[in-house]
């Protein structure tokens, strides 16, 4: 939580082009929403969730087919992208926000994508942790 507000800063602070990366745009989205879990001021917490979200929804929106192929660390930025997004949707409050099944999906899709088997062992790791968060928020 201590990060949060340096990191949102320097995303921001990235040229405006490497801005519009599908996986930057999704890390900065990320880290807008879990600024709002952070807030102390509720409507804060609803400002910061609420614009970090719209952020995420609109990376994956730009995901095109042709991200697959591209990769970061040796994982494509659609699969990067997508875990972002699924792993914020199962932080933030479900009875507020309501993005649980949109991270169960997401989390469903990518162990439906035949590019994870290619993956670092890390990352598939990080998959199985975002499924073990939601499962532990789902009871």
């Amino acid at each position: 939580e201590k990060r949060l507000d340096a990191a949102v800063a320097a995303l921001r602070a990235l040229p405006a082009a490497a801005q519009r990366q599908r996986l930057l745009f999704a890390c900065l989205g990320s880290a807008m929403a879990l600024q709002g879990k952070a807030a102390w001021m509720p409507w804060n917490k609803l400002k910061y969730t609420e614009q970090g979200l719209d952020q995420l929804d609109a990376a994956l929106a730009m995901l095109k087919p042709e991200h697959g192929a591209v990769q970061v660390r040796g994982v494509s930025v659609a699969l990067q992208t997508r875990l972002v997004a699924a792993a914020t949707f199962v932080a933030v409050p479900d009875g507020l926000f309501h993005r649980r099944a949109d991270g169960r999906k997401l989390l469903a899709a990518l162990r439906a994508d035949p590019l994870l088997t290619a993956t670092p062992a890390s990352f598939r790791a990080e998959v199985d942790a975002t499924e073990a968060r939601l499962a532990e928020s789902a009871k």
